[in-house]
């Protein structure tokens, strides 16, 4: 279980929302949980999966490269904050 209240958002780590931006202006955001509260549809994720672990002790400023739909494409960390569990 996670707890809200020390969760901390100076960096990615499970209980966060890391919202992200392409040089093209796209944005995509993940919240980043625990395997049971995995939904796809809702963007939210394992800190377990492939995907979770980039994303995870990184800080707003940095960058990640994506592979999305079978194209990588470099993405930049633009906010952290606390993701929208119960």
């Amino acid at each position: 279980i996670i707890n809200r209240e020390e969760v901390n958002i100076s960096f990615v780590d499970v209980g966060t929302k890391v919202t992200l931006e392409s040089e093209s202006g796209e944005k995509i955001s993940y919240e980043i949980l625990g395997q049971w509260d995995v939904d796809i549809a809702k963007n939210r994720i394992s800190y377990h999966s492939p995907l979770g672990k980039v994303f995870l002790d990184k800080k707003i400023g940095d960058k990640v490269v994506l592979e999305i739909s079978g194209r990588k494409k470099e993405w930049k960390i633009v906010s952290i904050e606390l993701a929208d569990f119960e």
